[in-house]
């Protein structure tokens, strides 16, 4: 059990899943590990080796009056 107050920390809320929850603290009891140890080493490995960018979001279409033949511009 951590003592408290704690000494140089931030402290955080998360909501896991139920199962994923359980299944990171029975990895955690295998190990002999913490599950604040699991998550923090899982969160440092992400941020070292990041996975790509998610793809951005589709544009919404534009509206019909926008989206005809483009005008042309008069020349000067």
């Amino acid at each position: 059990m951590p003592k408290r107050p704690s000494k140089n920390v931030v402290q955080k809320m998360i909501e896991f899943p139920p199962e994923q929850a359980e299944e990171v603290q029975k990895f955690a009891d295998a190990r002999g590990e913490s599950f604040r140890s699991v998550v923090l080493h899982a969160l440092r490995r992400h941020l070292k080796y990041p996975p790509p960018p998610p793809d951005p979001e589709p544009a919404e279409p534009l509206p019909d009056s926008l989206a005809a033949e483009p005008k042309t511009r008069k020349k000067t």
